[in-house]
């Protein structure tokens, strides 16, 4: 009961003090904290071009970064170093530099929930770099990963690059790529996402894997007709 007349007997300069005293710190000992560059960095990366030559590249494909170019995200704002490394970023579709063009990523903007992008963290890159699976039944096909951004110079037999920076990156296209809607004949459900995974090569071309479904879908059950995107 106390504390109310108090607090209504505050002087009224003492927010004006605070917000001034909170200004005059940021300007003296803040101000070269952070590096302003030009607004061109955040221009479209010329990359881009040969992804919407792909006309249905950005409505029903996505893209994933498997470059160290996040890692320009851990940089000291006063870096001198910054400025390259975001441009980095962009240049390798870096999420979120993806949403800046609408450019789907699994990376950052896909269905999956952060524990199931886990799982498949190791598998997508396995699939790309090793080239295991069969192409057009893999985790990246399915998930419709058709471009992604990797080191120049990769002899892949199921990608090929279609812009880079010698020495640097290179963007891949996977051909094998399914687009966002895809029609199933059967559908076979599992209890968690890791039974699903371990369950995968054994799957037909035409079924559709559910992890952890809701109630009237019983583990291990299979429908006509299902669809998904």
């Amino acid at each position: 009961a106390c504390v109310l007349p108090l607090a209504m007997r505050r002087p009224a300069w003492t927010a004006r003090f605070a917000v001034g005293l909170l200004i005059l710190e940021c300007v003296a000992l803040r101000f070269d904290v952070f590096h302003f560059a030009d607004r061109n960095i955040l221009a479209e990366p010329r990359q881009m071009e040969a992804i919407r030559a792909d006309r249905r590249a950005v409505d029903d494909y996505r893209v994933m970064d498997m470059t160290a170019a996040s890692s320009f995200g851990y940089m000291p704002p006063d870096s001198p170093g910054l400025e390259r490394g975001f441009r980095s970023m962009i240049n390798s579709l870096t999420p979120m530099a993806n949403l800046l063009w609408q450019l789907p990523s699994i990376d950052s903007v896909s269905s999956l929930g952060l524990h199931r992008r886990h799982l498949l963290y190791e598998l997508t890159r396995n699939e790309f770099h090793e080239q295991t699976g069969t192409p057009g039944r893999r985790f990246i096909d399915v998930l419709g990963v058709r471009y992604v951004t990797a080191g120049s110079g990769m002899d892949l037999a199921h990608a090929q690059a279609i812009y880079g920076a010698p020495q640097d990156w290179s963007v891949y296209r996977n051909s094998h790529a399914l687009p966002r809607f895809q029609l199933y004949s059967a559908a076979r459900a599992f209890p968690t996402p890791e039974e699903a995974i371990a369950h995968w090569a054994e799957r037909a071309v035409d079924e559709l894997f559910i992890d952890s479904p809701g109630p009237g879908f019983s583990a291990g059950a299979s429908g006509p007709g299902a669809s998904t995107a």
